[in-house]
């Protein structure tokens, strides 16, 4: 049982991995067809990804989380709080990196300037805040949620993980993929889970 499920979880990284460097690639992912681009949509490559991490990691919280939808005491709360603003700290820092860059340290010509160096470099600033706010709303939805009639404390200790990888985004971000999944997998998985964890706790009240 523990090789066919180390095969399995293989086969899944495989795909996964194959799916999400698709999906970075995608907006060059074109077919010529009598000359020009024809776009291959994500739709359904996007359907499976999701379907197959949320089962996933539903089916580990599953075993790990137990209870009901409940109450806790206030100072089950103190990691979460704490974590938030661990989180808004990041978030503004990624935020003001990219105004100050483009707004006070350097003059019209440096930000519109095509040489590689500068162009690689605001994208790096562009995309960390991008991929920050595309996240953010799914963190939100699911983090207040377990957090509030799941699991607090644990909730607290996983919205640090989050941070810490969403710190590593500018970090790795000019290394490309398969490098960046080490920033982007851990926090889709953290979602995932939370997610899991709170539609069984429903479904179990």
């Amino acid at each position: 049982q523990g090789r066919f499920w180390i095969k399995e979880q293989q086969s899944w990284l495989a795909l996964h991995s194959s799916l999400a460097a698709k999906m970075v690639q995608s907006p060059r992912n074109y077919t010529p067809v009598n000359g020009a681009p024809t776009l291959k949509s994500g739709t359904v490559p996007g359907f499976i990804k999701t379907t197959v991490e949320f089962g996933i990691f539903t089916g580990v919280a599953y075993f790990t989380e137990k209870g009901e939808l409940s109450d806790f005491p206030a100072k089950d709360y103190k990691m979460f709080c704490l974590g938030l603003v661990g989180f808004f700290f990041v978030a503004y820092w990624l935020v003001m990196r990219q105004g100050t860059t483009k707004a006070a340290l350097n003059p019209p010509e440096v930000i519109n300037s095509q040489e590689k160096g500068i162009v690689d470099a605001l994208r790096n600033i562009d995309r960390s805040v991008g991929n920050m706010l595309e996240q953010m709303p799914c963190f939100l939805l699911v983090n207040f949620p377990y957090a509030l009639f799941v699991n607090p404390i644990l909730a607290g200790y996983l919205v640090f993980a989050y941070v810490f990888f969403l710190i590593l985004y500018p970090v790795l971000y000019d290394m490309g993929a398969p490098l960046l999944f080490i920033s982007t997998f851990p926090r889709y998985f953290i979602l995932y889970y939370m997610a899991g964890a709170v539609m069984l706790a429903a479904l179990r009240t």
